[in-house]
């Protein structure tokens, strides 16, 4: 039998005949008189009072009443790896410790986050120094903006509506002034080459007046020719391209200001959130360094109460998972959080959980008495009383069944854990009749009757309703319709 499993043994239904009660009658007489050769008659049953009890027998699991599952209940740290663990079996009072877990990943995660949050808290004052910066220098540019967009405008304006006519003009009248030049210069030449020709000068005088004069002519027709060339350049080329430019410069500032009007509040909106977005990065830091440095803590475990050291968890009083645990504690082993790794138990006080199989459930009901009997101790007898079964089956066809037992100084032994059978007696009567069950038959009419086939006195038989007490796959408690010496058939008769 183990001692790990509740398993339903029978519902076991006897009874406690007489030493002289009589058996099952099974006559096998010679044939009478006009019957065939070799026939026999039907196997009968003589109906006899004796002690009647129906027991159901099950195993079951001594359990504790008092079990505090130790497990890991970190806010963000999930290794946990082991350095030291008490040994299964141990007594431990509360505060003790039961684990030691390595701490140094979770010791330099602070560290590195502790470092984070000052560089973080740097980067929030330099946001906000910025921000507040931004808020006073946009208006500036802004203003700076609109600025030059209105010059460039008023520069194309005058440009366009004043200076190009005045420079086509000023060209006009330099060009003029350049013609004129020559043609005063070569009419002065003309008056005094003829001047010189009735006058009475000397040669050498004439020759230096009229070279000069000569000069003069050539000097005013390069001035012109310069003239008419820089006029042509300024006319064709650099007119134009100012008034281009001037109009680029302008769409150009028109554009900018623009920008500014549209950019300069997005600018600042992101400004204003990259400052939420640290204040929320150093807030999130802030909390994750408050639960590590409280999971920190969870890297010893100590007892949350006096009792036993059990590696695993009770399930319905099996003990689970205790091979897997004591793996896991060993040194270098892991263990996840939440997870029931110890349980610390009160040996006292105890009480017997079972499994009762859905059928025996019609016998049974809070306070019906039995006994209990440790495998390890066959020979002890204690007292149990059915306290609770579960309102719902804990599997297809299985209900949990708890049963207080009186232990006493011969239960000292037993502790949690520890397998026994169990035997509860529902019902009992001093003295009952009782008949197999095989030779009860259900009436073909009414569904509710109950009817057995008793034998005359003749040797013949007849049907014989009867009412039935408390029963099993084989016997069953008649109440009304036979008595003590009666004779009924085992089987229909054909």
């Amino acid at each position: 039998m183990s001692g790990l499993s509740c398993r339903v043994v029978s519902v076991v239904l006897f009874f406690v005949f007489a030493a002289a009660a009589p058996a099952v009658v099974a006559q096998e007489e010679a044939s009478a008189a006009g019957d065939a050769p070799g026939s026999k008659k039907p196997k009968t049953h003589e109906v006899s009072s004796a002690p009647f009890k129906v027991e159901v027998t099950a195993d079951g699991m001594f359990e504790a009443a008092e079990v505090v599952e130790v497990s890991i209940q970190p806010e963000v740290w999930t290794a946990y790896k082991v350095l030291e663990a008490v040994e299964e079996g141990k007594q431990v009072k509360k505060g003790d410790v039961l684990v030691s877990f390595d701490a140094r990943k979770i010791e330099e995660e602070i560290t590195d986050l502790q470092a984070q949050r000052k560089l973080t808290n740097l980067e929030l004052s330099l946001a906000e120094r910025g921000l507040e910066f931004l808020q006073l220098i946009q208006p500036l540019d802004l203003e700076a903006a609109q600025r030059t967009n209105r010059i460039a405008a008023e520069d194309l304006k005058r440009f366009t509506e004043i200076d190009r006519a005045l420079s086509e003009r000023s060209v006009q009248e330099s060009r003029k002034s350049a013609g004129y030049r020559v043609e005063y210069a070569e009419e002065e030449l003309n008056q005094l080459e003829q001047m010189y020709k009735a006058d009475d000068l000397t040669e050498e005088t004439e020759e230096i007046i009229l070279k000069r004069a000569q000069r003069s002519v050539e000097s005013a027709r390069f001035w012109r020719e310069r003239s008419n060339i820089t006029s042509d350049k300024t006319l064709e080329l650099d007119l134009p391209r100012r008034a281009e430019r001037l109009s680029s410069e302008a769409r150009r500032k028109a554009l900018n200001l623009g920008k500014a009007e549209e950019t300069f509040p997005m600018e600042l909106a992101k400004k204003k959130l990259g400052l939420e977005k640290k204040i929320y990065d150093l807030k999130k830091s802030t909390e994750r360094l408050g639960k590590l440095q409280s999971d920190l803590e969870q890297m010893v475990v100590r007892s949350p109460a006096d009792g036993v050291v059990y590696y695993g968890r009770s399930v319905r009083g099996n003990w689970t998972g205790g091979e897997a645990m004591a793996k896991q504690l060993r040194k270098g082993g892991s263990i996840s959080s939440l997870q029931v790794f110890m349980s610390i138990v009160q040996p006292r006080p105890m009480s017997v959980r079972v499994k009762l199989p859905e059928k025996d459930l019609r016998y049974l009901s809070s306070g019906v008495q039995g006994r209990v009997v440790p495998t390890a101790y066959p020979d002890t007898r204690l007292t149990g009383t059915l306290k609770h079964i579960t309102p719902i089956p804990v599997k297809a066809g299985t209900f949990d069944a708890t049963v207080e037992v009186e232990l006493g100084e011969e239960a000292n032994g037993l502790i949690p854990g520890m397998a026994c059978s169990v035997k509860l007696v529902p019902y009992q009567a001093a003295d009952a009749l009782a008949i197999p069950s095989s030779s009860v038959f259900r009436d073909e009419v009414d569904d509710e009757k109950r009817y057995v086939y008793l034998v005359t006195g003749d040797g013949k038989h007849m049907k014989q309703a009867v009412v039935l007490g408390k029963h099993s796959e084989e016997n069953v408690e008649v109440l009304e319709g036979l008595k003590e010496g009666d004779e009924i058939l085992l089987e229909k008769p054909k």
